[in-house]
């Protein structure tokens, strides 16, 4: 387990932190995930100290339990941080989601090491709303934590924190 991370909202272009950036040793997961290793249950989230980036609100995702039908065939977005590209470089790619289950959304969206826990977003209502959490990597698709009622409500109650 990480004892301390530095949140880089933006990214950066080198050295340089655009909004700056914040420490964080404090953190969150869920019992499926800590005692379980359930790939369902595969999020978390890093609890910022108050006043974090001088206090600005650097913007937000919303978050969507949607259904199927809503889902599959959509077309998503995984931005991240791949291991592969120079330190804190933002990467993302949209394509359709293929495949979704009851826990797992499935897609043919390049990743690579380093991007787990990366939002997997649609457009809806104007808005980005996170409909996964990226976790693995596979030959037959990568795929995401899909965002359940439950996960939505846990997500929604780390963000208060």
């Amino acid at each position: 387990w990480a004892r301390k991370v530095e949140v880089i909202p933006g990214g950066t272009d080198g050295s340089t932190r655009p909004f700056g950036s914040a420490e964080s040793s404090q953190f969150r997961s869920v019992a499926g995930w800590v005692t379980g290793k359930k790939p369902e249950s595969d999020y978390g989230c890093i609890v910022l100290p108050s006043g974090s980036f001088n206090g600005r609100n650097l913007g937000s995702f919303a978050v969507g339990a949607l259904s199927a039908a809503d889902l599959v065939a959509k077309p998503a977005v995984l931005a991240g941080y791949p291991g592969d590209k120079p330190f804190a470089e933002l990467w993302g790619m949209a394509r359709k989601i293929k495949t979704v289950s009851a826990t797992t959304l499935i897609y043919d969206i390049d990743s690579m090491g380093g991007q787990s826990g990366a939002p997997l977003y649609i457009q809806r209502n104007g808005s980005r709303t996170v409909v996964g959490i990226h976790n693995y990597g596979a030959s037959s698709g990568n795929s995401a934590t899909r965002v359940t009622q439950g996960v939505a409500q846990r997500l929604i109650a780390w963000s208060k924190l």
